[in-house]
């Protein structure tokens, strides 16, 4: 499994990248505005390798909400940083900036997008047809409990 994996990162991604997309990267306090670059190509990495868009939207979202935990900020300002060499140590120096503003357009859902997008679910609109909204509720919630 983990073979085929790879395989499909290196496919989309090439080998090089996926082979060293990490090295000579800063940690988040010595980018300027504290953009999380290490966390933000490995979440683009496997996005956009292996369709996981939904796992790195919930990780993205966190940067700059979850302290300590999660932290270093998105790349929402990457238009206006000037990494002043930050980045020279990268064999990818050049993409990373496009990379970056290519992960926060996959990734950044604002406040609310998430809470809105499970409100139009068919599950959620179902239960405001229906006249009798406990009923409803009590056969619906086995599926939306799994």
């Amino acid at each position: 499994m983990r073979n085929g994996l790879r395989d499909e990162m290196e496919r989309a991604l090439g080998k090089d990248w996926c082979s060293r997309w990490f090295e000579g990267l800063p940690q988040y306090v010595d980018v300027p505005g504290h953009v999380n670059v290490v966390e933000i190509l490995r979440l683009w990495t496997y996005a956009k390798s292996l369709d996981l868009v939904g796992w790195g939207k919930m990780r993205y979202n966190l940067l700059g909400q979850a302290d300590h935990w999660f932290p270093g900020e998105n790349a929402s300002k990457v238009e206006k940083t000037k990494f002043d060499g930050t980045l020279k140590s990268s064999p990818f120096a050049d993409r990373i900036p496009g990379i970056l503003r290519e992960a926060h357009e996959m990734l950044f859902e604002k406040p609310g997008e998430e809470v809105e997008r499970e409100l139009r679910s068919p599950a959620i609109r179902q239960i405001h047809r229906n006249q009798n909204f406990g009923k409803s509720l009590k056969a619906i919630w086995p599926r939306l409990s799994v």
